[in-house]
């Protein structure tokens, strides 16, 4: 037989595996957020901008407003989206997993940077990878 739990702070019951009530859990978790910055101190602002641009490609995929695509290597109809500026949320290359990973290893070699004081332009190298690997035809073997 299961044994209830009860509130750390008032004693009522509690759902199971809970250490307070709803309302001292509330209470708990505001100050858990004051103390860490609110809810906008859990994500730098570059992963933030990554977490928007998915977020809002799923909204317009789930409202039928955008459909995927065939994966631009292989034709693969089990894709993910790439993106390449996630300023730019719905201008994605549809990949499948297998070459999606491809390309996100030629990414981070092409933006490894093992020196101090390079971490500069290895944002930098971020921030325009797409351009500069077009520009110079690097990921034409993945394009085919």
């Amino acid at each position: 037989m299961r044994t209830q739990s009860t509130c750390a702070k008032c004693n009522q019951l509690v759902r199971n595996n809970q250490a307070y009530c709803p309302f001292h859990h509330s209470l708990y978790m505001k100050q858990w957020r004051k103390d860490r910055g609110g809810r906008s101190g859990y994500l730098s602002d570059e992963a933030r901008l990554r977490s928007n641009a998915r977020a809002y490609l799923h909204v317009y995929l789930k409202r039928g407003k955008l459909k995927k695509g065939l994966c631009k290597k292989c034709g693969s109809p089990h894709v993910e989206a790439h993106h390449t500026d996630y300023r730019a949320p719905l201008e994605v290359t549809w990949l499948c997993h297998k070459h999606h990973l491809e390309l996100g290893t030629k990414i981070a070699v092409h933006n490894y940077s093992g020196q101090d004081g390079q971490d500069e332009i290895a944002q930098e190298n971020r921030e325009n990878h797409s351009d500069q690997c077009w520009a110079e035809g690097e990921m034409s073997e993945l394009w085919g």
